[in-house]
């Protein structure tokens, strides 16, 4: 089994969330994703998010969130009840070794990452690695 895969149920594809305060460009990536064949949804907030994380999802998640930071943010992800339920991909304009520093926080909160990206991201691996999550 592919070990990207969801081990829940199996017979729902996850969703992908989008968790960006940039709108325009939550849009582009939406519309780069949807070329690809993936769909994705944009919420704006964190708080938001956590809402709908209640199936199988992949988060891709702004690390440069003004309500919150990025700890924070692990924080509340790694309380989630269903947190078995969602991956994250970390999608940021920080330096690798912030991002380094946040996944760790991420990972001791038993959150499973499957990568992180810094803007602009590369659409082609970000969409390679959500299909092959969703398989």
């Amino acid at each position: 089994m592919n070990n990207l895969a969801f081990d829940h149920d199996r017979s729902q594809k996850p969703q992908i969330l989008i968790c960006d305060d940039d709108l325009e460009y939550s849009h582009e990536l939406i519309e780069a994703l949807a070329a690809r064949g993936l769909a994705a949804t944009n919420l704006l907030t964190i708080t938001h998010t956590r809402a709908s994380l209640l199936g199988p999802s992949i988060l891709l998640l702004d690390l440069c969130m003004p309500e919150r930071s990025a700890i924070d943010i692990a924080k509340i992800l790694g309380a989630h009840p269903r947190k078995g339920y969602f991956k994250v991909v970390l999608i940021t304009g920080c330096s690798q070794p912030i991002i380094d520093s946040v996944s760790r926080q991420f990972e001791a909160r038993g959150i499973h990452l499957l990568g992180s990206f810094q803007k602009p991201v590369n659409v082609k691996g970000l969409s390679a690695l959500l299909k092959s999550a969703m398989e």
